[in-house]
């Protein structure tokens, strides 16, 4: 026969390490504890869980505050005291064959694989909240990435870091 007690307290014990975790996580994303490592170039590992679609890893370009936390009252919000729903990371991240179709139709670009050879790179807007891992590792970026060649050639560098 299990033991009992034993057990409910292995269950509580689990339930609460998982909640510690919840709440550490919160608090490492917290824009006042991540903001100074949030730097252009570096590499991040993005999953939307709202829709259980792991992103991938890509490249972080810039982050900018959502429109309505811009101001409050007429005066300007410091980026350190908005709320982790309130920042947007621009990202530059490999899509399926046909990201810019969808885009313009209104939908989300499919991610693709970073091995992808027929992958697109493209910049995408991704919440704060879908960032699950930020590397030490930094990229050098061109001063735009606004063309079909810039993107490719960060796409390319990427691809080279994870390069076997």
């Amino acid at each position: 026969q299990p033991d009992e007690p034993r057990l409910r307290e292995l269950l509580a014990a689990r339930s609460e390490r998982a909640g510690c975790e919840v709440a550490m996580e919160a608090f490492v994303r917290a824009p006042k504890h991540v903001l100074r490592f949030l730097q252009p170039g570096r590499l991040c590992l993005l999953e939307d869980a709202s829709r259980g679609v792991s992103l991938g890893w890509g490249v972080l370009l810039g982050w900018r505050g959502t429109a309505t936390s811009a101001y409050v009252g007429g005066a300007s919000v410091p980026p350190e005291r908005m709320r982790a729903s309130e920042l947007v990371l621009d990202v530059l991240l490999p899509c399926a064959a046909g990201a810019q179709a969808l885009a313009l139709a209104g939908d989300a670009p499919q991610p693709a694989p970073l091995h992808d050879p027929s992958a697109e790179a493209w910049v995408l807007p991704v919440r704060l909240s879908c960032l699950q891992q930020l590397s030490s590792v930094r990229l050098w970026l061109p001063d735009e990435v606004s063309s079909p060649e810039s993107r490719r050639g960060v796409l390319h560098a990427l691809r080279q870091v994870f390069a076997e």
